[in-house]
């Protein structure tokens, strides 16, 4: 049945150009595996990349650009020698314009003439897309004094969003949340979710605590000597391990992370000079992997862990992310700038999806390309059929929920 989306306030996002889609539910009492009512929000970002200019794309680019081909990942090389053939292409040409004019001095007005209308055209095509694509990622992914103010101004918008969407104080109503992302906004989310799992990870010490032994948690903690040794479906071991981590008091609702055409296919490229200097980050636990890196020597001190709270309880540590958020990334064949995430660890779902068109980067959200992936990807429906997700959901929504207000503060009447 088609159920019609409603627009309503944002009142999470601090900006006021914003609003939230919203899909009612049912208009019977809810049920395991009935639909639930959903919730849209987009976090607007665009804003806080005012004043891009050409010495960001330059200084991003150039690096890039300069590799040898043998250090170029397969999905880019064709790109890179574009590049470089058009690069090449303009040095030449702009040689040839030269020579005719010094040649043909009679006719250099007529060459100026051609030559401004020539690099007025392809100066507003360059521009458009250098600056208006390009522009962003130089300005996220590269971490010069000149881009950390605004890597920080988008990376907080997300996490406050995210800190809003769990801990709304006026509606408390929200027990799962699943995070989209698409191209650059896919790596936002990935440092998000990293940020904010920081924040979350343990429990409040006054949280009640359902103590049954956590199973799942040393379950996953053998399989971890060997991920690849999982040979049952690895998002199964997540969503045990994501209500166990709910049980025990975790603040934590997001189940799921879906990425779409992202640049997280190229780490080793974006994030890090190549794969060594990538694995080395990720096992120093810079970058959370699918699965995390296992537990080691750094998580205790004084012949003690620093992962048993006071209450009891064993945590996991602060780049486990993805030991309960299960990521699922959708790919074109023939979009070079997304493709598999392989360097970010084995447990992530690669899923290709048919062709659509000569440039498919911006089709996820058609019909006529990922929109039925997609739609299994964010399991909105599914994930409820699981009468533990659900349960597990409610309670420690109620549970939640309870706390918080015990926390605020009380008015004494006078």
């Amino acid at each position: 049945m088609i159920r019609r989306a409603f627009s309503k306030p944002d009142s999470i996002s601090p900006t006021l150009e914003l609003r939230r889609m919203a899909i009612p539910g049912g208009d019977r009492e809810w049920q395991t595996g009935d639909w639930v009512t959903t919730d849209f929000y987009e976090l607007y970002w665009a804003h806080l990349m005012a004043g891009t200019a050409w010495r960001h794309v330059t200084a991003w680019a150039w690096p890039l650009l300069v590799r040898w081909p043998g250090k170029v990942p397969p999905r880019l090389k064709w790109p890179w020698r574009i590049s470089w053939a058009v690069l090449l292409i303009a040095v030449g040409v702009n040689v040839l314009i030269a020579l005719q004019a010094w040649m043909n001095a009679d006719r250099w007005p007529l060459v100026l003439i051609f030559v401004g209308i020539t690099l007025a055209l392809l100066g507003s095509i360059v521009r458009y897309v250098g600056l208006g694509y390009v522009g962003d990622a130089a300005r996220y992914l590269s971490a010069t004094p000149a881009n950390v103010a605004v890597r920080q101004a988008i990376r907080s918008a997300a996490i406050d969003l995210l800190e809003g969407l769990h801990d709304d104080p006026s509606w408390r109503r929200y027990h799962r949340i699943i995070l989209v992302g698409h191209s650059l906004g896919s790596v936002i989310g990935y440092d998000a979710l990293t940020h904010l799992w920081q924040r979350r990870h343990h429990p409040p010490d006054t949280q009640p605590i359902g103590w049954g032994g956590q199973p799942t948690l040393q379950k996953y903690k053998g399989i971890l000597k060997d991920p690849t040794s999982l040979t049952d479906k690895p998002q199964e071991l997540q969503s045990a391990l994501w209500r166990e981590q709910r049980d025990v008091g975790i603040r934590w609702k997001i189940t799921d992370f879906v990425t779409l055409g992202s640049p997280l296919a190229h780490a080793a490229v974006l994030m890090a000079k190549d794969e060594d200097e990538l694995k080395e980050r990720v096992e120093q636990r810079e970058y959370p992997s699918c699965p995390p890196q296992a537990e080691d020597p750094r998580d205790s001190q004084y012949s003690q862990s620093l992962l048993i709270t006071k209450t009891g309880c064993e945590v996991l540590h602060h780049a486990a992310p993805f030991a309960c958020t299960r990521w699922t990334n959708l790919y074109f064949d023939r979009d070079f700038i997304g493709g598999p995430i392989k360097s970010l660890g084995c447990w992530i779902v690669n899923q290709p999806v048919p062709p659509a068109g000569s440039f498919p980067h911006t089709e996820y959200w058609h019909d006529k390309g990922a929109a039925a992936d997609l739609c299994a990807a964010l399991d909105l429906k599914g994930w409820w059929k699981t009468e533990a997700n659900a349960l597990t959901a409610l309670s420690a929504q109620d549970r939640d929920s309870a706390l918080m207000k015990s926390e605020q503060p009380q008015i004494s009447p006078r």
